[in-house]
């Protein structure tokens, strides 16, 4: 944890998501939310693809996943279905 810090605190964008990463799930540190949020948006200003999806999973409340997720779902009972014919 304490080397994410020091270079999340320099600037390293990977640190950063990281660290956001660390904070949203409890990792080594308490969780918090808005400490995770704050590290991804410092990772997402430099253009780190993977802290903006995580802003967009955290401010859609992880709904994206979900819905992924169920609609995977249908498409597999679906087919299911159709071999069965």
């Amino acid at each position: 944890m304490k080397w994410y810090e020091k270079a999340a605190e320099q600037g390293i964008a990977n640190a950063q998501y990281n660290l956001g990463y660390c904070y949203e799930k409890g990792y080594g540190v308490t969780k918090d939310k808005e400490q995770a949020m704050q590290w991804y948006k410092k990772a997402a200003d430099q253009g780190h693809e993977s802290a903006k999806e995580a802003i967009d999973g955290m401010e859609s409340g992880g709904m994206g996943a979900a819905v992924a997720g169920g609609v995977a779902l249908a498409a597999t009972g679906l087919i299911w279905k159709i071999l069965r014919i």
